[in-house]
């Protein structure tokens, strides 16, 4: 997780930036699907009861086996997810529990996702008790009897559970936003703030052996899990880079794509101006004079859409900072309401 990105996530415990925080006006923000506010954060995160209820099902389930424990959970899952659950970890909880409660022949099937198999291999050893830690920790501030797994691993699978889900290509619609990019072979491709490798792994698989992926992050759990699954899987091309806040690091003479998802909303939110302005002259020497600057990140949305469940920034307040940075937009993507994708280039 990027530095400035934990800070963000602390004031999110206590502090709201709702809507109306910073108002944006009709002259700067056109699209109907804005928004009152530039920046969001929620005001706490917490689980509602039916996450509880639901989280308790699955631990239930791994206790006992009971599968009427499941049917019960993923039938509150199916409930909360366009409810309250978009981007966030209940798909994931979801998914193992649709897998525990699949036969054989199923599993099989749900194990050709890459994402589902790592996450698998995540949870699944010594009867699933980093998955019992987890639910224990998160939903009911309890340890579980087993009482042997470190807790900051089980902190750990809950950023697996967000950001590796195994449908997170679903919901984000992934083939899109790597449509856009259109990777070659051979390229080179920064991954800033890579966390666990969702988009690290695909772009490894997009520019081939000839080319090379560098997996930044300043979080050394996310660096060594990226560095693991690589190994694993024999993926040789992937540069793995812890980073400096002013220096990403790049090698040689730099990357074809700069590539930030729901990271410039940590830039924005909590970089000091002169911060902010280091980071992005860092940016800039990273990226060949034709490269692009991409930056996917969550949109504040309209009360009838279900928002994303963490923090937001508007595209509106993104674009003209990043410019000022000396960068042009190029390119401008909503797949999603909650989520949009920019492309930049040098000025």
């Amino acid at each position: 997780m990027w530095p400035w990105l934990a800070a963000v996530a602390l004031i999110s415990l206590g502090v709201g930036f709702g809507a109306g925080f910073w108002r944006a006006s009709a002259r700067t923000a056109p699209d109907p699907i804005l928004k009152e506010s530039l920046f969001y954060v929620p005001i706490g995160m917490y689980n509602s009861a039916d996450a509880v209820k639901a989280a308790g099902y699955l631990l239930t389930w791994l206790r006992t086996k009971d599968n009427s424990e499941l049917d019960q959970a993923i039938a509150l899952y199916a409930q909360l997810i366009p409810r309250e659950g978009f981007g966030g970890e209940y798909v994931s909880l979801d998914w193992l529990c649709r897998y525990f409660r699949a036969s054989a022949e199923e599993r099989k099937k749900m194990e050709d996702n890459p994402f589902g198999r790592r996450l698998l291999r995540a949870v699944t050893p010594n009867d699933n008790a980093l998955l019992k830690e987890y639910l224990a920790r998160q939903y009911f501030r309890a340890t579980t009897n087993e009482g042997v797994v470190d807790p900051t691993k089980a902190f750990f699978l809950s950023e697996l559970l967000r950001f590796n889900s195994p449908v997170r290509v679903e919901w984000e619609k992934t083939p899109k936003v790597m449509e856009v990019l259109a990777l070659q072979p051979g390229q080179k491709i920064a991954d800033v703030g890579c966390g666990p490798g969702y988009y690290t792994f695909q772009f490894s698989e997009a520019v081939g052996e000839s080319g090379r992926v560098y997996a930044i992050e300043t979080n050394m759990d996310h660096l060594a899990y990226v560095a693991d699954v690589a190994k694993q899987e024999g993926k040789r091309n992937i540069d793995i880079i812890q980073a400096e806040t002013t220096d990403l690091g790049v090698p040689g003479q730099g990357a074809d794509v700069i590539f930030m998802c729901a990271v410039y909303q940590a830039i924005y939110g909590s970089m000091l101006p002169e911060e902010r302005a280091q980071e992005m002259d860092s940016v800039r020497r990273s990226l060949e004079d034709d490269g692009r600057l991409v930056v996917l990140d969550n949109e504040p949305t309209v009360k009838d859409v279900v928002p994303y469940s963490g923090i937001m920034v508007s595209q509106h307040a993104v674009v003209p900072q990043v410019e000022s940075f000396g960068f042009k937009l190029v390119g401008e993507y909503h797949f999603i309401p909650q989520r949009y994708m920019l492309v930049f280039k040098k000025t």
